[in-house]
Protein backbone atom coordinates (compact mmCIF):
# COMPACT_ATOMS: atom_id res chain seq x y z
CA UNK A 1 0.00 0.00 0.00
CA UNK A 2 1.44 3.32 -1.23
CA UNK A 3 1.04 6.52 1.45
CA UNK A 4 -1.95 7.84 -0.66
CA UNK A 5 -3.36 5.13 -0.15
CA UNK A 6 -2.55 5.28 3.77
CA UNK A 7 -3.47 8.41 3.78
CA UNK A 8 -6.99 7.87 2.33
CA UNK A 9 -7.65 4.50 4.37
CA UNK A 10 -6.96 6.38 7.57
CA UNK A 11 -9.53 9.07 6.90
CA UNK A 12 -11.77 7.00 5.69
CA UNK A 13 -11.67 5.36 8.78
CA UNK A 14 -11.63 8.57 11.16
CA UNK A 15 -14.67 9.94 9.39
CA UNK A 16 -16.17 6.18 10.14
CA UNK A 17 -15.51 6.54 13.59
CA UNK A 18 -16.85 9.89 13.77
CA UNK A 19 -20.52 8.85 11.86
CA UNK A 20 -20.40 6.35 14.34
CA UNK A 21 -20.05 8.13 17.10
CA UNK A 22 -22.43 10.54 16.74
CA UNK A 23 -25.23 8.11 15.31
CA UNK A 24 -24.97 6.65 18.88
CA UNK A 25 -24.61 9.43 20.79
CA UNK A 26 -28.31 10.26 20.59
CA UNK A 27 -30.38 8.88 22.92
CA UNK A 28 -34.32 9.38 24.15
CA UNK A 29 -34.21 9.94 28.08
CA UNK A 30 -37.40 9.96 30.01
CA UNK A 31 -38.42 12.31 33.17
CA UNK A 32 -41.24 12.08 35.25
CA UNK A 33 -42.99 15.41 35.57
CA UNK A 34 -42.61 15.05 39.71
CA UNK A 35 -39.02 14.82 39.81
CA UNK A 36 -38.54 18.24 38.03
CA UNK A 37 -37.33 20.89 40.45
CA UNK A 38 -37.30 23.94 37.74
CA UNK A 39 -37.63 25.23 34.45
CA UNK A 40 -35.73 28.39 33.76
CA UNK A 41 -36.30 30.60 30.01
CA UNK A 42 -32.39 32.25 30.06
CA UNK A 43 -30.97 34.77 27.68
CA UNK A 44 -27.52 33.92 25.69
CA UNK A 45 -24.37 34.20 28.34
CA UNK A 46 -26.61 33.78 31.40
CA UNK A 47 -24.83 30.48 32.05
CA UNK A 48 -21.67 29.59 31.54
CA UNK A 49 -21.81 31.16 27.89
CA UNK A 50 -24.97 29.22 27.47
CA UNK A 51 -26.93 30.13 24.62
CA UNK A 52 -30.19 31.50 25.00
CA UNK A 53 -32.91 28.30 25.72
CA UNK A 54 -35.45 26.59 28.23
CA UNK A 55 -33.12 24.87 31.12
CA UNK A 56 -35.12 22.10 33.01
CA UNK A 57 -33.57 21.15 35.97
CA UNK A 58 -34.24 17.45 37.20
CA UNK A 59 -34.28 16.28 40.53
CA UNK A 60 -30.75 13.42 40.27
CA UNK A 61 -28.40 13.59 37.39
CA UNK A 62 -29.69 12.31 33.97
CA UNK A 63 -28.77 8.76 32.92
CA UNK A 64 -27.41 9.13 29.46
CA UNK A 65 -24.02 8.52 27.57
CA UNK A 66 -22.54 11.97 27.71
CA UNK A 67 -19.99 13.37 29.79
CA UNK A 68 -21.44 16.80 30.21
CA UNK A 69 -20.55 18.60 33.69
CA UNK A 70 -24.36 19.80 34.48
CA UNK A 71 -25.87 16.50 33.93
CA UNK A 72 -28.91 17.63 36.20
CA UNK A 73 -30.21 20.19 33.52
CA UNK A 74 -31.48 19.58 29.67
CA UNK A 75 -31.58 22.07 27.90
CA UNK A 76 -33.54 22.89 24.60
CA UNK A 77 -32.70 26.02 22.15
CA UNK A 78 -33.90 27.28 19.07
CA UNK A 79 -35.85 30.42 17.82
CA UNK A 80 -38.48 31.57 20.39
CA UNK A 81 -40.80 29.65 18.69
CA UNK A 82 -39.54 26.22 19.58
CA UNK A 83 -38.48 27.32 22.84
CA UNK A 84 -42.15 29.01 23.71
CA UNK A 85 -43.77 25.33 22.32
CA UNK A 86 -41.25 23.71 24.80
CA UNK A 87 -42.31 25.22 27.54
CA UNK A 88 -45.79 25.09 27.38
CA UNK A 89 -45.00 21.45 26.78
CA UNK A 90 -43.17 21.48 30.26
CA UNK A 91 -45.92 23.22 32.36
CA UNK A 92 -48.56 20.75 30.73
CA UNK A 93 -46.61 17.53 31.75
CA UNK A 94 -45.74 19.32 35.42
CA UNK A 95 -49.92 20.06 35.89
CA UNK A 96 -51.18 16.94 34.64
CA UNK A 97 -48.18 14.72 35.79
CA UNK A 98 -47.60 13.33 32.15
CA UNK A 99 -43.74 11.94 31.27
CA UNK A 100 -41.84 13.47 29.71
CA UNK A 101 -38.91 12.02 26.62
CA UNK A 102 -36.71 13.94 25.33
CA UNK A 103 -34.25 13.01 22.14
CA UNK A 104 -30.79 14.29 23.34
CA UNK A 105 -27.87 14.80 21.27
CA UNK A 106 -24.98 15.83 22.97
CA UNK A 107 -23.43 18.60 25.19
CA UNK A 108 -23.82 22.36 24.67
CA UNK A 109 -21.14 23.66 26.92
CA UNK A 110 -22.21 22.22 29.72
CA UNK A 111 -25.62 20.98 29.54
CA UNK A 112 -27.13 18.15 28.19
CA UNK A 113 -28.83 19.42 24.74
CA UNK A 114 -32.66 18.37 23.72
CA UNK A 115 -34.02 18.76 20.41
CA UNK A 116 -37.14 16.87 20.36
CA UNK A 117 -40.14 16.67 23.21
CA UNK A 118 -42.69 13.98 23.81
CA UNK A 119 -45.40 13.42 26.13
CA UNK A 120 -46.77 9.98 26.77
CA UNK A 121 -49.05 8.59 29.18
Amino acid sequence: MNCAQRVLLATATVFALLAGTSARAQEWVTLESRDLLQYELAQANTFNNAPAGLYIKHRSVFSTTFACTSKDFLMITGDDHVVNRALASVMLAMTTGRTMRFWVIGCHGNYIEAKNLMLIN
